[in-house]
């Protein structure tokens, strides 16, 4: 199980997500001033969260290991409601007042956010209901290694609701939020922009890459197996890597950019640059503006990915190993900068719970292999959500051969060129300090709440 669990890991990332337009009203003043939410017998203003933790446990086994690829691509996969009951299930009551009903409303939503800190070992549900039990709100997700989900009901009616969360695979506790939220407001008109973030990377490892087993789509060649990798002198270095690009002792690592600004990242790519896109293709970034308009601007070159089969852009990401010293804290001399510098987006987790604007845009990863569904190749980020490209995925790796045993920082920064628009450049890098002892690597920073399971 844990194999074929992670040939599904070494996909997760090969695919970014959709964006379904954003529903901008006209309002000018602020919503929701008189509405309330009671949860847990706490009522709460709007904005307020009520977060919790969760510790259900699942009995099944993850619905999207049977699906195959296939039907995902034509954005069909979506597994079946899963029964709630008392031992994998959470039902908790929720009551909305709004004195000035209906209009109190019309610009809010009721949402329900969990998240988990590993990929494919668990596996949620979760909707809302009505006072008679009809579902009303569903939290979906992509195919591919979700760490989060989220049910919104949008311009909910005063009245007695139910958050239901359902754990149906793995047995690791979760997090989660109820909350009444609103949209950006329509004034001041200004553009929606994103705020892009690194977390710091984890899962750092000498391991050997798995095998893939099938390519993507079977028109990938796969990945051998590990012992060929070390048949070719290198540690930790997947095939392509030794043979191709010379490596040799490649420590790996699983990184997450996020979005914590007030408008989706949207990256375009049109068919006719995407069949062109390894002479030169590039991007275009669509840019929301708050009284309903978009407008582009330029969003990076287009470098096409043999082995994840997709367009990745390529102004996204830099990673880099330095020499670091624990008593100063001070980061020193460069070891060596990382191979891979593109990546394709999608809504994979929260950054955190409680945050605004959280319904996820790019949670299907159909569109990125599949542009009969849109017209074009397109990928995105979502308010409050991170994409996590995996540690056995072809590039995710930093070269330190000759590396001596010591301290060492890993940094990733995002939109380095600052090719992308986005409201703060101030905040694009984090780092993951560790000791390294032979082939044993020990991460001395604290890692984020999301975790790739070797």
């Amino acid at each position: 199980m844990r194999r074929r669990g992670l040939a599904c890991l070494l996909l997760a990332s090969a695919l970014a997500g959709c964006l379904a337009p954003a529903d901008v009203r006209t309002l000018s003043e602020p919503p929701l001033a008189s509405a309330r939410l009671t949860v847990h017998n706490e009522t709460l203003a709007p904005k307020e969260a009520v977060r919790w933790v969760g510790s259900t446990a699942g009995d099944g086994t993850n619905p999207r290991w049977g699906v195959g690829i296939v039907p995902c691509l034509m954005d069909t996969c979506w597994d079946p409601p899963t029964a709630c009951t008392p031992a994998n299930c959470e039902r908790i009551p929720v009551r909305i007042d709004a004195p000035e009903a209906p209009w109190a409303m019309q610009d809010g939503f009721l949402e329900l956010s969990v998240r988990w800190p590993t990929v494919f070992e668990d596996w949620f549900q979760t909707r809302i209901e009505d006072a008679s039990g009809n579902v009303v709100a569903t939290g979906r997700a992509g195919y591919f290694g979700p760490f989060a989900l989220t049910a919104r009901l949008d311009r909910p009616a005063p009245g007695a609701y139910a958050a239901v969360i359902v754990h149906v695979s793995g047995s690791h506790a979760y997090e989660a939020a109820i909350q009444l939220e609103t949209r950006p407001m329509r004034t001041p008109t200004r553009d929606l922009l994103p705020n892009l973030v690194t977390l710091p990377p984890t899962d750092l490892t000498f391991a050997d890459p798995p095998s893939e087993g099938p390519g993507y789509l079977t028109v990938v060649p796969s990945e051998p197996l590990a012992p060929t990798h070390r048949a070719l002198g290198s540690r930790g270095c997947a095939t392509e890597e030794a043979a191709v690009q010379g490596a040799r002792r490649c420590l790996r690592f699983s990184n997450a950019v996020g979005n914590v600004g007030e408008g989706p990242l949207e990256i375009r790519l049109a068919i006719e640059q995407g069949a062109t896109s390894m002479a030169g293709g590039h991007f275009t970034q669509r840019i929301l503006r708050s009284d309903g308009s978009r407008r582009d601007a330029p969003g990076g070159a287009a470098e096409f990915h043999a082995m994840h089969a997709h367009w990745h852009n390529a102004a996204a990401n830099e990673y880099a190993v330095y020499h670091y010293d624990a008593t100063t804290q001070m980061r020193g001399g460069l070891v060596n900068h990382g191979h891979k510098a593109g990546v394709c987006f999608a809504d994979i987790g929260l950054v955190d719970l409680g945050l605004p604007y959280t319904a996820p845009g790019h949670y299907s990863g159909a569109p990125c292999l599949n542009p009969a569904l849109s017209n074009d190749w397109y990928m995105g980020l979502s308010p409050n959500w991170y994409d996590n490209y995996y540690w056995p995925l072809v590039d995710q790796y930093v070269e330190v051969s000759g590396a001596p045993d010591g301290s060492y920082v890993l940094c990733s920064v995002t939109n380095q060129d600052g090719t992308l628009a986005e409201s703060d450049y101030t905040d694009n890098e984090a780092c993951a300090v560790f000791e390294l002892h032979g082939d044993d690597v020990q991460v001395v920073s604290p890692e984020p709440y999301h975790h790739t399971p070797n």
